[in-house]
C-alpha cells in the first residue's frame, strides 16, 4: 500500500520543489536552496505545508513561473493538487491495497489512501486502530495518497465506535462508494460482477414445488411457519437474482421472511 519507489522520488522532487517555492514566497523559515529545504526538520516542514495549503493559489504561480523547468506533465501533477482535501481522518482498516480513511467531520466519505515511501502499516501499527489523525490527501499517479506528514491524536474509541466505523467502511464498500482517486472521482469495485450462472429456472421450479406445501388440522404445528419460510425465502431469492434495486420491494420480501421467522420461534418456544 505505497506508490512504486520511481513514483515516492518523483513525488518528493515536486513536492520539495513546491514548498521551497511557498517558502520563497512567503518567508516562512530559513532555506537558500533545495537543499537546504529538505534537510529542514518535520517542525518546519509542517509550517511551509501549512502554508501552501493556505495559499493555495500560489500553485498556479508556480506552475507558471516553472522554476526548476519541469515537464508540462509532470507541471500538470503539480497543479492537480489544488484538489487536496485537508482535515481529520479516521484510519479504520489496513487492507493490502490500501489503506481505508474516514473523513471525520464531514459526510464519512471514505477513501482508498497509500503510503508514499512507507507502508502504512509500518506507521499505523494494526493494534493502534482504528487511529484518528489530522493529514491532507493529494491525487498522485491516478491515486490518493497523504503528503507524508500524519498528526496523530491520542485518543481510544470504545466499541460502539469502532463497530460505527467497520458499517460506514463495509457499507462504502458494498455501495461502490470508495474514492481511490481524486482527479475523476473514481470508486473501488465500480464494475457489475459477471453472474457465472442465473437461477430463475432452480427458483421458478422450487416455488412451484413450495406451492404444494399445505398444513392441515392434524398435522404438526410447525409445518405451517416452516411452509410459510420455505416460501417467503423462495419469493426473496427470486426477487434478488432478478437484479431488483426496488428497496421497498425487497424490505418488504424480507419482512414477509422475518415474520414467518418469528410465528416459527415462538411455536418453537411453546413447545414441552
Amino acid at each position: 500500500m505505497k506508490l512504486t519507489e520511481q513514483e515516492a522520488d518523483l513525488f518528493y522532487k515536486l513536492s520539495w520543489s513546491l514548498h521551497f517555492y511557498i517558502n520563497q514566497k512567503l518567508n516562512i523559515v530559513a532555506a537558500k536552496c533545495l537543499e537546504d529545504y529538505a534537510d529542514l526538520t518535520t517542525e518546519d516542514k509542517v509550517k511551509v505545508r501549512n502554508a501552501l495549503y493556505e495559499h493555495s493559489h500560489l500553485i498556479d504561480d508556480y506552475v507558471a513561473e516553472n522554476p526548476q523547468n519541469f515537464s508540462h506533465e509532470h507541471l500538470m501533477q503539480v497543479l492537480e493538487w489544488k484538489k487536496f482535501i485537508k482535515g481529520d481522518f479516521l484510519i479504520e482498516r489496513l487492507l493490502k491495497n490500501y489503506a481505508v480513511f474516514i473523513a471525520a467531520e464531514t459526510d464519512e466519505t471514505v477513501y482508498a489512501v497509500l503510503g508514499i515511501q512507507t507502508e502504512l502499516s509500518e506507521i499505523v501499527p494494526k493494534h493502534a486502530l482504528p487511529t484518528r489523525v489530522q493529514a491532507v490527501l493529494l491525487p498522485f499517479a491516478g491515486k490518493i495518497i497523504y503528503d507524508g506528514l500524519l498528526n496523530h491524536y491520542n485518543v481510544y474509541f470504545g466499541s460502539g465506535i469502532k463497530k460505527s466505523l467497520k458499517e460506514t467502511y463495509l457499507k462504502a464498500k458494498q455501495n461502490q462508494r470508495i474514492i481511490e482517486s481524486l482527479g475523476k472521482q473514481k470508486v473501488i469495485h465500480k464494475e457489475k460482477p459477471v453472474l457465472e450462472k442465473t437461477w430463475d429456472t432452480e427458483l421458478n421450479g422450487l416455488e412451484k414445488i413450495a406451492r404444494k406445501l399445505r398444513s392441515g388440522k392434524n398435522k404438526p404445528p410447525l409445518y405451517s411457519p416452516v411452509f410459510s419460510i420455505i416460501k417467503a425465502s423462495i419469493a426473496l431469492g427470486s426477487l434478488v437474482i432478478s437484479g431488483s434495486n426496488n428497496k421497498t420491494a425487497l424490505w418488504k420480501a424480507y419482512g414477509v421472511l422475518v415474520r414467518a421467522l418469528n410465528k416459527f420461534h415462538t411455536i418453537l418456544d411453546r413447545m414441552d
